[in-house]
C-alpha cells in the first residue's frame, strides 16, 4: 500500500491541473492506430496513426516492448503476466482516475511528445509522456487519441491517379513505384508488393542494382504491400539508408540506397 502511495504522489507531483476535458479542435484531429510493422521481439517497429476519414496519417517509430503493449491492447490479449501499462492502468483505477484522452502534441528532433489527460471527480491532470506509452494505456482505456494536425500528413502527397492505379515519385532517389492491379498481381505470381514503374537516368536509383520491373517488398524490414505503407515507413526511416527488399525474376534480393551520396 505504501509503495502504491509512494507511486501516487510521484505521479501527481509531475502533473499539472487543467480545467479542460478535450483538446483544442481547431489544432488536434482524433486518430486510431491503423497498423503495426515489424517484428516487436526483433527490434523497433513501425505503428502508424490514421484520421477516422483514412485521409491522412502519422507514422512513428517506437521500441519493440512498447509495440508488443499496443498489440495487446489493441487485440484485447491478455498476457501470461501483468506488463507495466497493465500495471499502471491498475494504479489509474485504485486512484479513481480515467484517461480521457492523450494528445499526440509535437516533435523536436526526431522525438515525438504526448500528454495524457486524466480526470477524477472534479480534479483534471495531465501527464506528459511517449506517444507509444500514452497510446498503450488509452487503448486500455477506451480513451480516445488525439494528434496536433500540423504533425498529420496526406496520403495524396506528391501521388498521381494515372488511369486507375496510384502511383508515387520518390524524387530523391529518382524512382517510381505503383501499386499492382490485379492482372499485375496475376502475372507476378501473386506477389504482394509495389512496382518500380520508372527509373530517372542519372539517379541514386540508376546508380545502384534497382531496374524497372523490380517489385519492392518491403522497406529496412517492413513489408510495404501499398502506396500507404510505403510512405509511411519512408516518413518514420527519415535520413536513414534504405534497404529494399525485391523481387526480380521470382527471385528475391536486398539493394541498398544510400541518403548521403
Amino acid at each position: 500500500m505504501k509503495k502504491i502511495l509512494f507511486i501516487a504522489i510521484f505521479i501527481i507531483s509531475f502533473a499539472v491541473a487543467i480545467s479542460c476535458s478535450s483538446p483544442n479542435h481547431s489544432s488536434a484531429i482524433q486518430v486510431e492506430v491503423h497498423a503495426i510493422h515489424g517484428d516487436p521481439h526483433s527490434g523497433p517497429v513501425l505503428i502508424y496513426l490514421t484520421t477516422q476519414e483514412k485521409d491522412r496519417f502519422l507514422s512513428m517509430m517506437i521500441d519493440g516492448d512498447q509495440a508488443l503493449s499496443i498489440y495487446y491492447a489493441r487485440n484485447a490479449i491478455k498476457p501470461q503476466r501483468p506488463l507495466t501499462h497493465d500495471l499502471f492502468t491498475k494504479l489509474i483505477d485504485t486512484l479513481n482516475y480515467h484517461i480521457d484522452f492523450i494528445n499526440i502534441t509535437g516533435v523536436k528532433e526526431d522525438t515525438y511528445y504526448a500528454a495524457i489527460h486524466l480526470s477524477g471527480g472534479k480534479n483534471k491532470l495531465v501527464l506528459d509522456a511517449r506517444p507509444s506509452d500514452a497510446i498503450a494505456l488509452a487503448l486500455r482505456q477506451d480513451a480516445r487519441i488525439y494528434c496536433s494536425s500540423v504533425l498529420l500528413k496526406s496520403y495524396e502527397v506528391e501521388s498521381d491517379d494515372i488511369a486507375g492505379i496510384r502511383q508515387f515519385q520518390m524524387e530523391k532517389f529518382g524512382f517510381t513505384v505503383q501499386n499492382l492491379s490485379k492482372k499485375m498481381k496475376e502475372f507476378f505470381q501473386d506477389t504482394e508488393g509495389l512496382l518500380i514503374s520508372d527509373i530517372r537516368l542519372h539517379s541514386r536509383a540508376a546508380r545502384s542494382d534497382l531496374q524497372a520491373g523490380d517489385i519492392i517488398t518491403g522497406i529496412n524490414g517492413y513489408p510495404a504491400i501499398n502506396i500507404s505503407d510505403f510512405k509511411a515507413i519512408v516518413t518514420a526511416i527519415g535520413d536513414e539508408n534504405i534497404l529494399l527488399d525485391i523481387v526480380r525474376d521470382g527471385e528475391q534480393k536486398t539493394v541498398e540506397l544510400k541518403n548521403n551520396e
